[in-house]
């Protein structure tokens, strides 16, 4: 049916309920006014009560009085059959799940530190900006793709170290959260955490021309933080002796604060032709530094 004006308010509605403590006395008050004793309901140790003149009580206004006085030992209840309570809350227990429409709880909503027992269905989780942080699939996998990691490698076609330097990998497979900088080999931890960090140098030999190594010549790879070498930084030592080219690799567990960067880090002494160093083959595929968080 139609209606004038705004569209009225679903209510609940209750009886409003008394408790009375007796003290001895017959004169008591409500918790709301009545004009008539056909308004209440009262109930003594369980037996309704017949109101009215010369009955069990008689009321005026928030007043009741009995005919005899109460003790404390005795039960006494009213209900305000004229009082009904109306409310837009519902009862506490009366809100099914069929009640509520989807997506309709935000985490606003939400305690923190909620205790769940049984199984959590998970799908994904996201990020406060929308991101797709975690996802488990249908055979129980679970995958971070936002995850920082990174896989690069060397593109240039040649390359030379003479005593010591820097080595950058120009070029990247796999660069989630552009950690990794191709321009100064450069990884920088995007947030505090472990890190697994491993490099890789093959075809190594001691100069451009591709001689082979002298006679108790050496390569060290290290995996520096910030640039800075330290005894405490992972290092692999290579002594070689006669070899033409050689290969070797390293990886480490590092605890890096955010914005903090390694990068890995070669020196050489070649004895025997006096340039102090050694050159690498850096064709696609020799050459690798890659890494992800741990956590």
């Amino acid at each position: 049916m139609g209606y004038v004006g705004n569209q009225t308010t679903t209510s609940f509605t209750s009886m409003d309920k008394q408790t009375i403590t007796g003290s001895g006395a017959t004169t008591y008050t409500l918790s709301h006014n009545v004009s008539s004793e056909s308004e209440i309901e009262v109930f003594v140790n369980n037996i309704r009560q017949e109101g009215g003149s010369g009955k069990a009580y008689t009321v005026s206004n928030n007043q009741i009085t009995f005919s005899e006085a109460v003790a404390s030992s005795d039960s006494i209840y009213v209900i305000f059959q004229g009082k009904a309570i109306q409310t837009v809350v519902p009862p506490d227990g009366s809100v099914s799940t069929a009640k509520l429409a989807d997506d309709a709880i935000t985490s606003a909503k939400l305690a923190t530190n909620i205790a769940v027992s049984g199984n959590l269905d998970v799908g994904t989780i996201r990020a406060t900006n929308g991101t797709s942080a975690m996802t488990v699939d249908s055979t129980g996998r679970v995958l971070t793709p936002a995850r920082p990691c990174f896989s690069a490698y060397r593109n240039t076609t040649s390359g030379t170290y003479y005593d010591s330097g820097d080595l950058v990998f120009d070029a990247t497979t796999v660069n989630v959260g552009s950690c990794y900088d191709t321009s100064n080999g450069r990884f920088t931890a995007p947030i505090t955490g472990a890190y697994h960090l491993s490099c890789s140098i093959g075809s190594i030999y001691e100069d451009n021309s591709g001689s082979q190594f002298g006679a108790n010549d050496w390569v060290q790879l290290q995996l520096n933080i910030n640039g800075t070498e330290s005894s405490l930084n992972p290092k692999q030592y290579l002594r070689v002796n006669a070899t033409f080219e050689t290969s070797f690799s390293l990886s480490h567990v590092f605890y890096l604060t955010a914005g903090q960067y390694v990068i890995a880090h070669i020196r050489a002494n070649d004895t025997d032709s006096g340039d102090g160093g050694f050159a690498y083959n850096s064709s696609t595929g020799y050459m690798h530094f890659s890494g992800f968080l741990i956590g």
